[in-house]
């Protein structure tokens, strides 16, 4: 006991000199647990003790903690020997009041089934002024369970049901006082998740309700949902993941299946999978592809049909057939049951052909496909005749030189490959000659330049009469003329009802053209030569013969004979008037009366494909320059002019 005769524990273990780091080490834990267990009750008289009046000194240390001085050492050695304990711990004691321990059943626990099984922890209990010498652990309230080791301070209890459990600790002391204390186990019954039954639906329905709504929780509630595709083709769109029952949207046929997560308010967790079969459509049509219209012009009298591009989603084309659905029944086709074949024509035409295929199930599918087959190029051959004057000649051989004189007839003349035609001509009321000089306008694009050097010309009107024609054909022609001279006249030819003028004044460009005139039954074709102004001026004509038609013309014509044509007078706005046809490359277009204010020109293939336009505006009315596209195949063309008054299309002919 101290001063005041309160009892106190001591440590006695005699520290020396000279001990290893372990036994030095043991020393200092040893002292340190009794001032921490005991507190103000407990003195280490090695390191407290020193003086012999029982006062405090510090103690003296050789750095391991435990050394004390020299008297401190003999007053705790003499004690020990007085009171015959050496090595041990003495306690000497005084009646004073026990302390109650204190008892703790630890947290409370919650367990999720199946697990059964708990520990019970009662460590946490301690006594102030003693020690806890006996713990006992009993249920209070729940149902059946097994505590096993009552008696022990952290037992194991088994067998536990769902529901909630109440147990109790009591301990003793070593004054035989005791303490209880109390801790709650929840044994939470795991919710039921239902993904409901396998299910099955067939394309083209691809939308299928998941439904949790089955799932269950008997001791609680649930609180959450979760849907996710485990495995699956293709894409399947959740509607809303969270909800108990929801939309799936899926890409593709296949297996897919689904697990539901469930959650209930205790932390439950159950799971359950659920598998939607989505079946193929049980058969959808073939797609039949017969290819794109197609535009041939005679010579050219074949074509690849070709359906191979048809295809059947859901399994594969059987069979192909190719038939004809309007067109002239002329035509062949190669292997009609093949996917691709060539079929052959004989005549021009616009022919529908229909490809039907059929798939490995029997469903059928049909697509057309156009063939347009224009006629063969329509081959002319051309008499060009220029007006000489005596001395002054245009040596070409494609061209006839005439020196015309007044109601004499010419020789005959020749086509421009030489070989002799039966045609001739008789300028009936012949006429001056006007010479415009070497190199006159070298730039003109009516005719060669040397042709415009010399023209008959007179101030009357005079009758030009082509003969040797023939009466069952159809004949164009082109008239020249032009003077170095500004006289504002222009000259007019006329057979009929069919009429152009030139503008003469130093012309280059300008021509006359009159097309689709038959000649009478005695094959001449007569034309007046008239003036607007003071002079009449011809420098030469070309006379155009077509020949046989090779197959149907695909735009009718107005063939205009000579044969009971009563005239009428001229209208000096004209007509429209488009040159040269045949082209080749470049057309000049000057619009006629019909045609005022502003217009588009615009030029397109026999298949209505745009080739060009231009527009014009208001108060143009000149000759329009039409420049097509380079390459252009032989054939037939279309000129159209729209203006707010009129539309008109005009044929062309691309040599």
């Amino acid at each position: 006991a101290d001063a005041n005769n309160i009892p106190v524990w001591v440590t006695t273990s005699q520290p020396r000199y000279g001990l290893s780091a372990g036994a030095s080490n043991n020393l200092v834990l040893f002292k340190n647990w009794v001032l921490q267990r005991f507190g103000s009750k407990a003195v280490d008289f090695w390191t407290d003790i020193a003086n012999a009046d029982g006062s405090v000194n510090n103690y003296y240390s050789a750095g391991d903690g435990i050394h004390i001085n020299n008297y401190g050492h003999h007053v705790v050695f003499t004690r020990m020997l007085q009171e015959k304990i050496w090595d041990s711990i003495c306690l000497r004691r005084a009646a004073a009041v026990n302390v109650l321990p204190v008892a703790n059943a630890g947290a409370d626990v919650t367990l999720q089934l199946p697990v059964d099984t708990v520990r019970l922890n009662g460590s946490a209990s301690y006594d102030v002024d003693g020690v806890i010498t006996q713990y006992s652990w009993r249920k209070l309230q729940g149902g059946s369970a097994t505590i096993v080791s009552p008696q022990a301070m952290n037992p194991l209890v088994h067998n536990l049901q769902a529901g909630n459990y109440l147990f109790e600790l009591e301990v003793t002391d070593d004054s035989l006082a005791t303490k209880r204390d109390t801790v709650r186990v929840r044994v939470n019954a795991q919710p039921v998740a239902t993904a409901g039954a396998d299910a099955s639906i067939t394309l083209p329905q691809n939308i299928f309700a998941l439904n949790g709504t089955g799932s269950s929780d008997a001791d609680g509630n649930i609180t959450s949902y979760a849907w996710r595709r485990i495995s699956g083709a293709g894409n399947a769109v959740i509607a809303n993941a969270a909800a108990a029952q929801t939309n799936v949207t899926f890409s593709a046929a296949g297996l897919h299946l689904f697990e539901l997560t469930v959650r209930d308010n205790d932390a439950g967790i159950s799971k359950d999978s659920v598998s939607i079969t989505v079946n193929p459509d049980p058969n959808v049509p073939p797609v039949a592809a017969a290819g794109a219209n197609q535009s041939i012009q005679l010579p050219i009298n074949k074509v690849l049909l070709d359906g191979r591009m048809s295809s059947d989603p859901n399994g594969s084309i059987a069979s192909y057939q190719w038939s004809l659905v309007s067109g002239p029944q002329a035509a062949v086709i190669a292997t009609p049951s093949k996917d691709s074949t060539t079929v052959t024509f004989v005549n021009d035409g616009v022919y529908i052909y229909r490809l039907t295929v059929t798939d490995n199930a029997g469903l059928s599918a049909t697509d057309d496909v156009q063939i347009t087959v224009l006629p063969a190029p329509v081959t002319t051959k051309a008499i060009k005749v220029n007006v000489i004057n005596a001395g002054i000649t245009y040596n070409n051989t494609q061209w006839n030189s005439w020196n015309p004189v007044a109601n004499v007839n010419s020789a005959t003349f020749k086509y421009e490959d030489g070989s002799q035609s039966t045609v001739f001509a008789n300028l009936v009321q012949g006429g001056n000659f006007s010479d415009n000089g070497a190199n006159y306008q070298p730039s003109a694009t009516g005719c060669p330049p040397e042709v415009l050097r010399i023209n008959s010309m007179h101030t009357i009107q005079r009758s030009l009469v082509i003969s040797g024609l023939n009466s069952t054909k159809n004949y164009s022609f082109e008239f020249y003329g032009s003077r170095a001279f500004t006289s504002n006249s222009r000259s007019v030819y006329r057979t009929g009802t069919i009429a152009d003028t030139i503008s003469t004044d130093f012309n280059g460009n300008d021509v006359a053209r009159l097309h689709n005139i038959r000649p009478d039954n005695n094959g001449r074709i007569t034309f007046t030569l008239s003036i607007i102004g003071s002079y009449h001026y011809m420098a030469g004509f070309t006379i155009t013969e077509p020949a046989p038609p090779t197959g149907r013309a695909p735009v009718e014509e107005e063939i205009i004979s000579i044969n009971n044509i009563t005239e009428v007078p001229y209208d000096n706005a004209g007509e429209t008037i488009i040159y040269p046809n045949p082209f080749k490359q470049r057309l000049m277009v000057k619009p006629g009366k019909e045609h005022s204010g502003a217009k588009m020109i615009s030029v397109s293939d026999a298949a209505g494909k745009p080739l060009t336009q231009k527009n014009i505006a208001a108060g143009n009315s000149n000759v329009v320059e039409i420049l097509l596209p380079v390459g252009l195949q032989k054939g037939i063309y279309f000129l159209q002019i729209v203006s707010a008054q009129k539309r008109t299309i005009h044929k062309l002919i691309k040599h």
